[in-house]
């Protein structure tokens, strides 16, 4: 479950101790602790995660779902990243009970060709998921010249 794997890299970040030196990126613990080893892992691969974020220290968004939809936009960013060179982009937005976090280089998430129809990936089949839980969309979207992916979450979880 990409749930409990979120978890579980969360829980191993906070045992990791070069974190420690690490300052923080945002208000939120553990979305920091996650960022903070994202944007190492993806300097590795030289590929630069730029983060602008407004994450308040708590959320009515389960840990592991929060983890989960930054986990899988910047992954799918990264993977356009690495065919053209561009530099990941995050941008979270925090307005109660309303989170929108938005990515560049943006990834598909609707077909635009019936007959040329490509398959989702998981992690637009996970951001799906997320969305609908949460009431939110999941949705590409152009804004100040560039193209994002974006991912609208509510806190009041659907029944």
């Amino acid at each position: 479950n990409n749930v409990e794997q979120a978890q579980a890299y969360g829980e191993q970040l906070r045992k990791s101790a070069h974190l420690s030196d690490l300052q923080p990126i945002c208000a939120h613990p553990i979305a920091d602790m996650f960022l903070s080893q994202k944007q190492a892992d993806l300097a590795d691969e030289k590929i630069s995660l730029e983060l602008h974020l407004d994450l308040p220290a708590e959320l009515n968004i389960a840990n592991g779902d929060l983890l989960s939809a930054l986990d899988h936009l910047i992954d799918g960013a990264a993977a356009v990243s690495r065919q053209s060179h561009v530099s990941v982009h995050l941008f979270a937005a925090y307005d109660a009970p309303r989170l929108v976090l938005r990515v560049s280089p943006a990834f598909s998430v609707l077909s635009t060709s019936r007959k040329n129809r490509e398959l989702p990936t998981t992690d637009v089949l996970i951001l799906e998921t997320l969305a609908a839980r949460y009431a939110g969309e999941l949705s590409v979207q152009s804004a100040d010249g560039a193209v994002y992916t974006v991912l609208v979450l509510h806190e009041e979880v659907k029944a």
